[in-house]
């Protein structure tokens, strides 16, 4: 239900940003304000949307990894650890929204800091 919503939010946040109308209001004025920061804002929204569903997904295959007591491939060890180190794995009944909170910003932090900005 959680990959839903986060679905639904990202879709409608990721809709086309159209122009607002002048701000006068007045016949031949031609000037609009930019949608620059109104969709900076969507396309934010629709980043965290994504980031959220990912690290849930991530959350839900290290749980599965650990209860079937199975190592994760060579190439995912790195990543699950770093999904352990925020969501330890589930035993008993506990709240993980603080700790999923946690995946998301570092998860984004790695997205933006990695140094894998496009170059100009």
């Amino acid at each position: 239900m959680v990959q839903v919503g986060y679905a639904e939010e990202a879709k409608r946040a990721a809709q086309r940003t159209f122009l607002p109308g002048s701000e006068g209001g007045g016949f031949g004025q031609n000037d609009a304000a930019p949608p620059t920061f109104i969709a900076w804002r969507g396309q934010e929204q629709a980043a965290y949307c994504l980031e959220a569903a990912l690290a849930a997904l991530a959350v839900v295959a290290m749980q599965a990894l650990h209860v079937t007591k199975r190592e994760a491939p060579p190439a995912l060890r790195d990543l699950v650890a770093e999904v352990r180190t925020h969501v330890p794995p589930v035993d008993e009944s506990r709240a993980i929204a603080p700790d999923m909170e946690q995946l998301v910003a570092a998860l984004r932090s790695g997205i933006y800091e990695s140094g894998r900005r496009p170059t100009r």
